[in-house]
């Protein structure tokens, strides 16, 4: 639960952070920190349950690399969606 938090809690600072940068900073903000987000958050509930640091940061970055490419594999799904729509729309 903590990771879910800190990914929605680093995916809203990501995008403040992201938006001086045009068109696609705000997106890559997001996203960066969503990962670091649930970094954050994994750890701190691991470290809540007792666990070492070491554990804790090895969970911690299975969250990160998770939530980055999860992300990401969504994103070519839907882009892949949309590229068979436009080629049945127009073949």
């Amino acid at each position: 639960m903590l990771a879910l938090a800190g990914s929605l809690a680093g995916g809203f600072f990501g995008l403040a952070v992201g938006v001086p940068v045009p068109v696609i900073g705000s997106v890559v903000g997001a996203l960066l920190f969503g990962g670091l987000g649930a970094l954050a958050g994994a750890v701190a509930g691991e470290r809540w349950k007792g666990r070492t640091l070491d554990d804790s940061l090895r969970v911690g970055e299975a969250a990160f690399w998770s939530r980055l490419l999860g992300t990401l594999g969504k994103t070519l799904a839907g882009a892949l969606m949309i590229g068979v729509l436009l080629a049945s729309a127009y073949f």
